[in-house]
């Protein structure tokens, strides 16, 4: 309520919203590092899916990959 009227329940309010604000920052930075983390993996991984899904369009088929294969789809 202001220097005038303060108690200690809202002395001990403040410090916890002090200390909780230093928590959360440490929390987005984990939650940020969690998403680089993730996404970084799923980029590798769909790199990787793709790659086999084209040797084997390569290997089973005439067709030259993924994009040959799309466009005679396409284009007949």
């Amino acid at each position: 309520m202001g220097l005038l009227f303060s108690d200690d329940a809202e002395d001990q309010a403040a410090t916890i919203m002090q200390n909780m604000s230093v928590g959360m920052t440490w929390q987005f930075r984990y939650m940020r590092l969690r998403w680089m983390v993730i996404s970084i993996l799923a980029f590798f991984a769909g790199g990787v899916i793709v790659s086999l899904i084209d040797y084997f369009i390569v290997t089973s088929s005439e067709n030259n990959g993924v994009v040959g294969l799309l466009i005679d789809r396409w284009f007949g």
